[in-house]
């Protein structure tokens, strides 16, 4: 191997323990008030756990229909909701994550 060539094996191991290292973005911090603006069809977000949630796009597939969504929605934290699903179901929600709440 050539100088040149692991040089640039050097710089790309580097680049790739950068790219691992690197700190996340903290999540967005949404408020109270902010989040109490989504609760239709339009944008339903929910709390749970102190996490925010954008379900519009899953209300018409959850099982238990939309209005059990809807009815939480933009209110208060609905922890023990999540926590009566199965763990496989409680996946689905890690995608749906926006944010957390800001605290008060």
């Amino acid at each position: 191997m050539s100088s040149h060539q692991k040089l640039l094996t050097i710089k790309s191991i580097s680049e790739k323990l950068l790219e691992i290292c690197r700190v996340a973005e903290p999540d967005p911090q949404f408020s109270q008030e902010e989040i109490a603006q989504h609760k239709t069809p339009a944008s339903c977000w929910l709390v749970a756990g102190g996490s925010v949630y954008d379900v519009t796009a899953y209300l018409q597939r959850h099982p238990g229909g939309a209005n059990i969504l809807l009815k939480r929605a933009g209110g208060p934290d609905c922890q023990q909701d999540l926590d009566f699903h199965r763990q496989q179901t409680r996946g689905i929600w890690k995608a749906l994550k926006i944010g957390v709440l800001k605290p008060s």
